[in-house]
Parts: structure tokens; sequence; C-alpha cells
């Protein structure tokens, strides 16, 4: 009995969010989107006709790339001349001529 009473409940329930929602339909008739017209186009483009142009020819992320390519060979050319000073430093401690071991 207890579960006719709940399915009923529950029916109901349903019943009565459908007829709600039916008689309030999906939307208010006081919102009303803007069309967008030609005008406000060319209006909006002629604020800033190249938005995305840092340079006069280069976006953010085209310099973005550039410095990071910069540095990225920058510290790998000043690794090498690290590696190469370490060569160069000394003076050679070898003979030039043969020894000879008596």
């Amino acid at each position: 009995m207890q579960n006719r009473s709940r399915a009923s409940l529950f029916s109901g329930l349903a019943a009565s969010v459908i007829l709600a929602t039916t008689l309030t339909g999906c939307g208010s008739s006081e919102k009303q989107e803007k069309v967008v017209t030609s005008e406000d186009i060319f209006r909006e483009v002629m604020k800033d006709p190249t938005p995305q142009l840092a340079t006069l020819a280069e976006r953010e992320v085209d310099l973005d790339i550039a410095t990071r390519l910069a540095r990225n060979i920058n510290g790998r050319m000043l690794r090498e001349e690290f590696r190469r000073l370490g060569l160069v430093d000394r003076p050679s401690h070898l003979s030039r001529e043969p020894i000879s071991s008596r």
C-alpha cells in the first residue's frame, strides 16, 4: 500500500512539474536578442582593424615563439662555450718528442 502512495505521489509531482513548465513557456517575451547588422560589424572592425597583431606583421604568439627560440639557441651556445672553455684554458702536459724509457 505504501508503494502505491509513493507511486501516486511521484506521478502527481511529475504531472504538476509538466503543467508548470507548459504554462510558463521556455522564455520570457521581455528579453529579445539584438540583431547584428553589417553596420555593427563594420564599426567593430574599424575600431581595431588588426586586433591580433602586436607589430606590423607579427601576432603576440609569433613574438613569443621567436623569443623562446632565441633563448633556446642562446642557451645552447652558452653551454657549448663553457664546454670549450674547459678545454682551452689549460696548456697540454704532453711532450712533443717521444720519451724513451731507459
